[in-house]
């Protein structure tokens, strides 16, 4: 794909930032409440590392949890697929959802078929363990709709939804003219968001990377 690919990257880059404020506000509200959400939080934290004192500071960064790093997301083999980069629109991206503060680490690729088209952009992110901890006892359909809710009012033309369960993981597929993104969450705060202008060929590459992530 040489045109697509660069449509997929402008229209998912205003996509991802939300998406993940909205899960991480419960699923709900709109796009207002998600834009002031993700500027209170990174807002408030600012105030505390301007007026903490050289000898607090020293104190404040010893406990483990602050200092521990990100374990690294892992992404298993698809068959079928190979991984491969993603189109330059999104370059920026990990580092957009990471300053957020929501999430540790974000991998951006691309599931590439084997004539290296790129059948859909994988957009992995893995939230902080203290969001993390407020999805334990949430529905699935809280978590992945609220995801949903977000993402709906960026495609244009009409937009359908489904749920899809493989291996007993939810897979919600939005699906519009021009783009089609399938959200899936893994237990232990991991949020895959596939963004591909075909329905079938995305779904299709979900459902791999679903049954493939489980088996690893």
């Amino acid at each position: 794909m040489t045109r697509r690919p660069a449509r997929l990257a402008r229209v998912a880059a205003l996509l991802v930032v939300p998406l993940l404020a909205v899960t991480a506000c419960g699923g709900s509200g709109g796009g207002e409440g998600i834009s002031a959400s993700a500027t209170s939080s990174s807002t408030s934290a600012a105030p505390e590392t301007t007026s903490s004192s050289p000898e607090p500071s020293e104190e404040s960064s010893s406990p483990e949890e602050t200092a521990t790093p990100a374990t690294g997301i892992q992404l298993a083999d698809v068959p079928g697929y190979t991984y491969g980069d993603a189109p330059a629109d999104f370059a920026t991206m990990g580092k957009a959802l990471t300053d957020t503060g929501l999430v540790s680490e974000v991998k951006v690729v691309g599931l590439d078929t084997p004539d290296g088209e790129t059948a859909v952009v994988l957009v992995a992110a893995q939230y902080t363990p203290e969001v993390t901890k407020s999805f334990e006892g949430m529905p699935m359909e809280s978590i992945l709709g609220g995801v949903a809710g977000g993402v709906k009012p960026s495609l244009t033309g009409k937009v359908t939804e489904e749920t899809i369960t493989v291996d007993g993981t939810d897979i919600v597929v939005l699906a519009s003219p021009d783009l089609s993104v399938a959200l899936v969450y893994f237990d232990g705060g991991l949020l895959a968001q596939m963004y591909g202008p075909d329905r079938d060929a995305l779904v299709t590459a979900a459902k791999a990377f679903v049954t493939a992530q489980n088996a690893g």
